[in-house]
């Protein structure tokens, strides 16, 4: 009877083929590959996820780096602008952690990338206007503040795009959800919130619009047209998802530099009499309202035993 084994000669390994002698079992081409063959690939890929996520925690914490930098070089006369700055921290914090934990791939964390790519971008080239300008006024002399702010602006909005860029590449642009009404909880507080912050949303991307093209404020009108606005968005998707979520440090760290934007923003009408001059203060007190409340939901819930 015929062998099961057979026995194959073949050219040396100079011509590139295999060993003198190699003993093989017969249809053992046909056999399937062993588990651990399987798991090889998806182990490669495990380690290369791992690793890019390495890179955009620290490309995030860059990012927060630089804008730290522009937050401290601001004039005593723009401090009212620190806020937005603030907002835009708490965004790279957000995502620095969410790098940290390979979750990335959320919505929430989706939408703010969305935001800062769009930020970080009007912010490089303003910075890249403002270079020119101050090279071709300044005459050999330069002030010192105004470079590091540039600088600092450049620094951060280089890392903080590039990583933004990134995370969106590998995870995909979020969807924008325009649901009110919550689904657990409280509905009727909670839908209020959730009212609050998309009103917050979409008054911050007008209000942002108008100073990025048509004032001289532009890095904060970039800064309120698209990160603010994706924050008070987020958080917005938040308060229809229910207490618990609000519970989460991402959404009470994002309510609380809103929140902290609104102050900012009514303490500029303290003062004013109760009437139409006071109108441009409503807006703030809505943010206010709507961020505080869902901070102190989130601080408030205890979970179900």
């Amino acid at each position: 009877s015929t062998s099961p084994w057979t026995v194959s000669f073949s050219a040396p390994r100079a011509l590139g083929a295999r060993p003198l002698t190699s003993v093989v079992r017969r249809g053992a081409s046909d056999a399937k590959p062993s588990a651990a063959e399987e798991s090889a690939p998806s182990m490669e890929e495990d380690a290369a996820a791992l690793i890019g996520d390495a890179r955009l925690e620290a490309s995030f914490g860059r990012a927060a780096v630089g804008t730290w930098i522009m937050a401290a070089s601001i004039l005593p006369g723009q401090w009212r602008s620190v806020p937005a700055v603030l907002c835009a921290i708490a965004s790279l914090q957000v995502l620095r952690n969410a790098a940290s934990r390979d979750r990335l791939s959320g919505g929430t964390f989706r939408m703010l990338c969305l935001g800062l790519l769009a930020g970080f971008s009007a912010l490089l080239f303003n910075s890249g206007c403002q270079v020119m300008e101050l090279t071709l006024r300044s005459q050999g002399v330069f002030n010192v503040r105004s470079a590091i702010r540039v600088a600092a602006t450049i620094f951060a909005s280089v890392s903080g795009l590039g990583a933004a860029y990134r995370a969106l590449e590998d995870h995909g642009l979020p969807k924008f959800k325009t649901e009110i009404r919550a689904a657990k909880g409280r509905r009727w507080l909670l839908t209020l919130v959730a009212a609050g912050c998309a009103f917050t949303a979409v008054q911050q991307l007008v209000i942002g619009g108008v100073l990025l093209f048509y004032s001289r404020y532009k890095a904060v009108g970039a800064l309120r047209c698209f990160v603010i606005s994706a924050c008070a968005h987020v958080c917005q998707t938040a308060a229809v998802a229910g207490p618990k979520r609000l519970s989460s440090e991402t959404y009470g760290l994002l309510n609380a530099a809103v929140a902290l934007d609104a102050v900012v923003r009514l303490s500029l009408w303290v003062g004013t009499e109760i009437g139409v001059a006071a109108l441009p203060a409503a807006p703030a007190l809505v943010t206010l309202l709507s961020a505080g409340g869902g901070l102190l939901i989130g601080k408030l819930y205890t979970p179900e035993k």
